[in-house]
């Protein structure tokens, strides 16, 4: 395993596999897999910090997992997030096993280095230009169904059976919904709860007052055509972006959309109903 340093972030490379052949005895080989992954930043004091994002997260739940690849996970630390200083940290990974009657666990550690210059002070300028605030929201309620009415106009706020429109939900596998747009939008989990301000971590009993794109923070490098399970973590925002047409530090809010799951998802069949909560230019 090992961390590599690719412009602002800590990219971490690696896989976990099974072990079946250790002192254990196991019943059912095809029984084995794993069950759970948790994931820790520390300093060098073993105070957890920082942050970090799977940027294709790991569904044990659908899939019986027998090894773990964190490059495939895409998962990553961005080092001007979530630190208050530099030198040495330490990624800890805990990785649960399970055979069908005992649960094993293992540890790992992965270091890496956050470079002094994260903590440089940034040289002031007479001549930069001040930022705007951001551009005012404004929120619609929309049901959706990845059986019927799967793909939402956002102008129109109304979602319809057709295989178009700004907004489309598809169900990959039973209780995973993919998100994709047939209108340019770029998508990616709001990433709020990686700064050290926990009361802008937005959810569905939690909302801001009077919302702003500067509510919504997100990862440009993170954007993506389709996000492949919005289910895998509820009661959390989704950015969208057009960015052909969102200029940000324009005051406008043309282009940039945020949304929620607002209500816990109806199976019907294989296929789920779920109410979508979405912020969208005044």
């Amino acid at each position: 395993m090992a961390a590599s340093v690719v412009s602002n972030k800590v990219k971490f490379k690696g896989d976990i596999t099974l072990d079946l052949f250790d002192s254990t005895a196991i019943v059912d080989f095809n029984a084995v897999r794993f069950i759970d992954l948790q994931v820790t930043i520390v300093n060098s004091q073993n105070v957890p910090t920082g942050n970090y994002t799977f940027g294709n997260p790991i569904d044990f739940n659908a899939n019986r997992v027998t090894a773990i690849n964190f490059q495939e996970a895409d998962l990553y630390s961005n080092l001007t997030e979530g630190y208050t200083e530099c030198g040495n940290f330490s990624l800890m990974i805990t990785a649960t096993a399970f055979d069908g009657t005992l649960k094993s666990v293992s540890n790992y550690t992965i270091p890496f280095t956050r470079s002094e210059e994260f903590c440089k002070e940034p040289e002031s300028s007479s001549s930069s230009a001040p930022k705007i605030p951001g551009g005012a929201l404004d929120t619609i309620s929309v049901k959706v169904s990845t059986k019927t009415d799967k793909c939402l106009d956002i102008a129109t706020g109304i979602a319809s059976s057709s295989p178009t429109g700004d907004i489309c939900f598809n169900r990959v596998a039973a209780g995973k919904v993919a998100v994709s747009s047939t209108t340019g939008l770029l998508f990616t989990k709001y990433d709020n709860q990686n700064d050290t301000e926990k009361r802008n971590d937005w959810m569905r009993e939690w909302y801001p007052t009077n919302p702003t794109t500067d509510d919504f923070q997100y990862v440009e490098s993170t954007l993506v055509e389709t996000y492949p399970d919005i289910l895998y973590e509820s009661d959390v925002f989704f950015v969208a972006i057009n960015p052909n047409v969102y200029k940000s530090n324009t005051g406008s809010a043309a282009g940039f959309y945020a949304f929620i799951v607002n209500d816990t998802p109806s199976p019907d069949g294989n296929d789920v109903t779920f109410t979508l909560l979405i912020y969208r230019a005044k």
